[in-house]
């Protein structure tokens, strides 16, 4: 179903169409359109099961971070993120899932927005793909999209120098 947008993203996009000149930039990282969610990881995570953890750990990342793949040796970042979302407390992940699939709302505040949207996006994102992305750019009246090679959805934990670089240059007055 188009439309949907998860709660914070809708947040952002409703205060930057209804901020005037106060917000002059906006980035999205890891941004994908529509955000539905599969009735599988949304039936684990309902259930508390075990393997929306692993769905989001395999999903989220690209290859090479499923192997290691950190910059610091001797660190997983499947391994830290596995036990991120194991922290969270019973519910809670299936709430946040949940508040992205069922959504509504953002295509009205996207289209309102006069301020530069940039999309940083993982090339390799198989959580939120690059195609709904650019199908959402279409939507908005300055979209630029900024793409990090070889990168899953988790980029802040895969790529974090070439998230913080694309950051700066989305952001740049």
């Amino acid at each position: 179903e188009q439309g949907k947008l998860t709660p914070e993203l809708l947040a952002a996009l409703q205060a930057a169409a209804t901020g005037g000149t106060t917000v002059r930039k906006l980035a999205l990282l890891g941004f994908g359109y529509p955000m539905a969610v599969g009735a599988p990881l949304l039936d684990a995570a309902r259930a508390n099961d075990h393997a929306a953890v692993d769905m989001m750990t395999i999903w989220g990342h690209d290859a090479g971070a499923q192997f290691g793949g950190h910059q610091v040796p001797g660190l997983s970042i499947s391994t830290i993120t596995k036990r991120r979302l194991e922290a969270a407390r019973p519910g809670v992940l299936f709430a946040d899932l949940n508040a992205c699939h069922t959504s509504a709302g953002g295509a009205d505040a996207a289209t309102a927005l006069t301020c530069p949207v940039t999309l940083i996006l993982g090339d390799r994102d198989r959580m939120t793909p690059v195609r709904g992305a650019r199908e959402f750019a279409r939507s908005l009246p300055k979209a630029a999209l900024e793409m990090i090679p070889g990168c899953g959805h988790g980029m802040m934990e895969e790529k974090p120098e070439q998230t913080h670089k694309a950051l700066v240059k989305a952001l740049a007055l």
